[in-house]
């Protein structure tokens, strides 16, 4: 069994994140689109778990490049509001979003 450790988890407000961070050149490596798929497989295990199991918060998977973070730093965007936009869905990963 291989062992999977986000860079971050954020917790902000009623949300909590795990946070993938990437450099833009490995953004699209295979590697990285495994781990997405199976983050988001387990944090929807997760999130059907009774709210006081998983601290009243939703959980979700965050793919987050470092030019978009420093640009939507830069830009003064709040971590909330950072975690909220690289936030990563199963229909965004296996682009059936549409």
């Amino acid at each position: 069994m291989i062992s999977y450790y986000p860079d971050f988890i954020v917790k902000a407000g009623a949300s909590v994140y795990l946070v993938e961070t990437k450099a833009l050149k490995d953004m699209n490596d295979q590697n990285v689109r495994q781990k997405e798929l199976a983050a988001l497989d387990w944090l929807k295990k997760i999130n059907e778990l009774n709210p006081d199991d998983r601290m009243g918060c939703e959980w979700s998977y965050v793919l987050l490049g470092e030019n978009t973070f420093y640009s939507l730093r830069n830009k003064g965007a709040s971590v909330q509001e950072i975690m909220e936009f690289g936030k990563l869905t199963q229909q965004k990963v296996s682009k059936t979003l549409f």
